[in-house]
């Protein structure tokens, strides 16, 4: 009953049901790889994204440090004034503006600069109160006792 053609039939049939089962290996195995080829593509895009938004970043952040480094140099205090008054900074880049040690040294050239005759006239009043600490304080006690101003004698030393 089996005759050749019959049995090149049954050998077709028996090749084609093997190829069958490889065929559809090779579909699932083609569709894994593009399905891992897209996914890698998405992940590279996305790490294209990170690096292009981190040099953004610091482009702005150059730009930005550029800008303010600028503006110090056109106008220095401006940043000194954005600050609590409590941490002086205006009085303290006058400082070092000026190269003095302390504040006060800073502010005692600034008034010597800035007025000299009224400069002259702090310093002479501290001198006379310092000459006169003693007569002054008995003075203030005086007043104090009698409750109303009271006439005091002080001593002037000649210039």
């Amino acid at each position: 009953q089996l005759t050749p053609e019959n049995m090149a039939e049954r050998i077709g049939e028996a090749a084609q049901a093997a190829r069958a089962t490889d065929k559809a290996t090779i579909k699932k195995s083609l569709d894994l790889h593009h399905q891992s080829h897209a996914d890698q593509m998405r992940a590279i895009g996305t790490i294209r994204t990170k690096q292009e938004q981190r040099w953004h970043m610091l482009y702005w952040g150059g730009g930005a440090t550029l800008a303010m480094s600028l503006l110090w140099l056109i106008y220095p205090g401006w940043a000194a004034s954005i600050g609590p008054q409590s941490w002086l900074w205006p009085e303290r880049v006058a400082r070092r503006t000026l190269g003095e040690p302390t504040l006060w040294d800073a502010g005692i050239r600034l008034m010597r600069a800035g007025n000299p005759e009224g400069w002259r006239v702090i310093v002479d009043a501290a001198d006379l109160a310092r000459e006169n600490r003693d007569t002054v304080a008995t003075c203030e006690k005086a007043a104090a006792k009698a409750g109303k101003r009271v006439r005091c004698t002080i001593s002037i030393r000649k210039r």
